[in-house]
């Protein structure tokens, strides 16, 4: 279990209810694109992913299994913060709860606005594409696994994770955060 699941879960599902509030109508493609967005921006911006999701490279694009699975196959984790209902467009993600902002620092709520301003608009299409540009995180692992071609063949998923450290490699403020941001968090996942 990943490390936003285990420390952060009512973080990440009050993100879920955010993201689903403040846009209105959000199918789940769109949903986990806009959740690797926010944790992309706040990594350069800050140092830190907001969720501490762990993100895993498939075909269209970063994705984390562990909300992708509870909203396609009925998932325990997230359930009590957002509704999958299935539509003739796709599964729609629906709020069940108000927003709780106790967990988030009002940088985080500003960065998670803006990116909701920039990018909340954008169809799933759209987004997929941003994630798969050249240069980014999941591009990146793809090229170095042989390419789309080869990578995703036969499947569309693969148990390679996406590294948010590799985005601020060379940057040692940023890296000194991440770490000791990762450092407290393994510690409290100790206790």
């Amino acid at each position: 279990m990943c490390l936003g699941t285990r420390l952060n879960k009512e973080k990440v599902g009050n993100l879920l209810v955010k993201i689903t509030s403040d846009l209105g109508v959000v199918y789940h493609t769109k949903l986990l694109k806009l959740l690797f967005i926010i944790d992309e921006t706040s990594i350069e911006k800050y140092g830190y992913p907001i969720s501490w999701l762990d993100y895993k490279v498939w075909q269209l694009g970063p994705v984390p299994p562990v909300i992708y699975q509870d909203i396609r196959f009925d998932g325990h984790e997230y359930l009590e913060y957002i509704n999958p209902v299935k539509d003739e467009l796709g599964t729609r993600i629906v709020a069940v709860k108000e927003f709780d902002d106790i967990d988030f620092s009002e940088a985080e709520l500003n960065l998670i606005d803006a990116v909701l301003k920039e990018f909340g608009r954008m169809s799933s299409d759209d987004l997929v594409q941003i994630t798969h540009e050249e240069g980014g995180l999941w591009k990146t692992i793809v090229d170095s696994k042989g390419g789309e071609e080869v990578l995703f063949e036969e499947v569309n998923t693969t148990p390679y994770s996406i590294d948010f450290k590799t985005k601020i490699e060379g940057d040692a403020e940023k890296t000194e955060i991440f770490n000791n941001a990762l450092e407290n968090l393994e510690f409290y996942a100790s206790l």
